[in-house]
């Protein structure tokens, strides 16, 4: 999102690849709104919280003028662009693009190539706050360490993610908050998707449904 991104790493770097991963834009904006609520214990609305963090919700899902701005800068053939949806459906392929594109071992398969990180959480208050008590009374006890050797053994277990899941899963109705958000901001992103779309040779207008709206 920082303009001058791109003119540092040219500095540091020189011919860098660079590999960038888009998600729908309103998904992006919901997905920041719950990774708030689960790593940050953020107490408000999803309206409220946009109307506070329009930068990192909205303005990050203008992917145009993003790439727009590395392309200025770097040949085409050295950005990776990858649309979220892909490693959904097809995630081996997804990986197997990338380390080719980094001309690594395009036949490697990781084991946790599966599994689900990050699952985000919004409502189910009660449960959410037992949660955030507990986590935090071990946090206190056993300090930075014992806090991040935690969070990545729950991580890389199938057990503790599908808990996660379970224990975390969001209770807000999706469907009506990405209509509430493609009513207030469709002109907008319409504009950059097309943008997007023309950049990546790829109808993203329609992969993400908003020729449906």
């Amino acid at each position: 999102l920082d303009p001058e991104s791109p003119q540092r790493i040219k500095a540091a770097l020189n011919d860098p690849k660079l590999i960038i991963w888009l998600k729908e834009p309103i998904g992006r904006a919901i997905s920041a709104y719950k990774k708030g609520i689960r790593e940050n214990n953020w107490d408000c609305s999803l309206e409220k919280f946009l109307e506070n963090n329009l930068d990192y919700c909205l303005d990050r899902g203008m992917y145009s003028i993003q790439i727009g701005r590395y392309l200025d800068l770097f040949p085409r053939q050295d950005l990776c662009i990858k649309v979220y949806d892909d490693i959904s459906q097809d995630p081996k392929n997804f990986v197997r693009e990338i380390y080719q594109f980094l001309g690594v071992d395009p036949d490697f398969a990781s084991p946790m190539l599966n599994l689900k990180f990050n699952i985000g959480a919004a409502g189910q208050q009660k449960r959410i706050q037992v949660v955030v008590f507990f986590r935090d009374l071990v946090y206190k006890c056993l300090g930075p360490i014992g806090r991040n050797w935690i969070i990545k053994a729950i991580q890389r277990t199938e057990a503790g993610n599908r808990w996660m899941q379970r224990l975390l899963n969001p209770s807000e109705n999706q469907n009506e908050s990405y209509q509430n958000l493609f009513n207030r901001y469709q002109d907008t992103f319409w504009d950059d998707i097309k943008g997007t779309s023309l950049i990546l040779d790829r109808d993203l207008i329609s992969l993400w449904g908003y020729d449906d709206w």
